[in-house]
């Protein structure tokens, strides 16, 4: 808040700071590009598969959708010991989330794959060398696969082969749109002391302990969210 005096100390004019952000999803659909990590050991994801992984609770729309894409696939599946609902249900969620799914190949001992396990998807990482895979681990830590152990289907990406990457990436912006006016709204709501205005007398009987209290009044309005306010 800025205050501004003359000499005299009969005008006074005060105005709150800048609007504060509430979001900044940017860098969601900013496309950054494939490049390799860690010395050259794998791969970054072209967008950020946790920023994709937040947006399933941005509205009260696109997290429902992604589910309902689940449960039609799910109802045309069917299951086998090899690949039970348990594991298909969390790998068809991925997909429609990140468009990116990976399973891990359980071989016995004679190496024939009799079970396939399910591998979160915003974690995993295409490793330099092709059809190899690793995962980043919440200790900083990474697994690393053989190669050909992990099945990674993934939708076609026109820039790029490593990963795929939705198809509504380009409503992210509307998403976030519609989060920003909800909180905004919630805040105005909740703050409880709509100012939002210029304040202007001319009366000639406004006493200065009146001019004190409308004063005081108004900067006490000042809130998280608030509008600006001039006196």
């Amino acid at each position: 808040m800025e205050e501004i005096q003359n000499d005299s100390s009969t005008t006074m004019a005060f105005t709150f700071g800048d609007p504060e952000p509430i979001l900044d999803g940017q860098y969601l659909t900013d496309y950054v590009g494939i490049w390799l990590l860690d010395n050259g050991q794998y791969y970054a994801p072209p967008v950020s598969w946790a920023g994709l992984a937040r947006l399933r609770g941005a509205n009260a729309y696109h997290g429902p959708l992604l589910e309902f894409k689940t449960n039609m696939i799910l109802r045309t599946f069917l299951p086998s010991t090899a690949c039970p609902v348990t594991q298909m249900q969390p790998f068809t969620t991925d997909y429609v989330t990140f468009n990116n799914a990976y399973f891990q190949k359980v071989k016995n001992f004679l190496g024939e794959t009799v079970f396939l396990r399910h591998l979160p998807a915003i974690n995993m990482r295409r490793m330099k060398t092709e059809n190899q895979y690793c995962m980043l681990n919440v200790d900083g830590s990474r697994t690393d696969f053989e190669v050909g152990e992990v099945i990674h289907i993934k939708n076609y990406d026109v820039s790029q082969t490593i990963y795929g990457l939705p198809s509504y990436l380009g409503a992210i912006q509307s998403m976030l749109l519609n989060e920003d006016a909800t909180l905004f709204r919630r805040r105005y709501y909740m703050n409880g002391a709509h100012v939002g205005y210029i304040f202007y007398s001319a009366a000639a009987s406004l006493t200065t302990k009146d001019k004190n209290s409308i004063r005081d009044a108004v900067k006490s309005a000042k809130k998280l969210g608030n509008f600006r306010n001039l006196f």
